[in-house]
């Protein structure tokens, strides 16, 4: 979808407290939302609970729920 003409995209609720990063080491555990591992090289998102996925997962999750998939912290809106 593209933004012009004064169009606004709406991000999933959630989306603006991931802090993106690009995985230097294999991280131990799996993206818990596709149980895919990561590798040296793959781009990663942390919420600010901490917790791991890969981008596209958690963005998708974010389409339906706005909290940690694994502690269920409460990832809202920054204004």
């Amino acid at each position: 979808m593209a933004c012009d003409g004064g169009e606004h995209l709406s991000l999933p609720a959630g989306a603006t407290t991931l802090e993106r990063f690009m995985v230097e080491d294999e991280q131990e555990d799996p993206c818990a939302i596709c149980i895919k591992d990561f590798n040296s090289g793959d781009n990663a998102a942390r919420l600010p609970c901490s917790h791991v996925f890969h981008p596209d997962c958690i963005l998708q999750w974010f389409v339906q729920k706005s909290t940690c998939p694994l502690c269920c912290f409460a990832c809202s809106r920054v204004s």
